[in-house]
């Protein structure tokens, strides 16, 4: 016999329309950047900073990403 909690998965219900703008939890700065699309500077929640970064890239025109590894690696190859 199983429980209810053994079978369904915990669902959580985050209405973003309601979200008033100002980020002050990591939560909420997530909650920010996927209701506007925009990552704040100085953003302190895990893991959109590097959101940020791999965004960056992802929006380069076709030249620039290898522009931009090879910068990279030249960075790499000073240490």
């Amino acid at each position: 016999m199983h429980t209810p909690e053994q079978i369904f998965p915990e669902y959580f219900i985050i209405r973003v329309n309601e979200f008033n703008k100002v980020a002050t939890t990591p939560l909420e700065e997530w909650i920010d950047y996927l209701k506007t699309g925009h990552i704040k500077k100085g953003t302190k929640a895990p893991g959109l900073e590097e959101t940020k970064k791999k965004l960056q890239v992802l929006t380069m025109s076709k030249k620039e990403p290898s522009a931009y590894e090879e910068h990279l690696i030249e960075d790499i190859d000073r240490l």
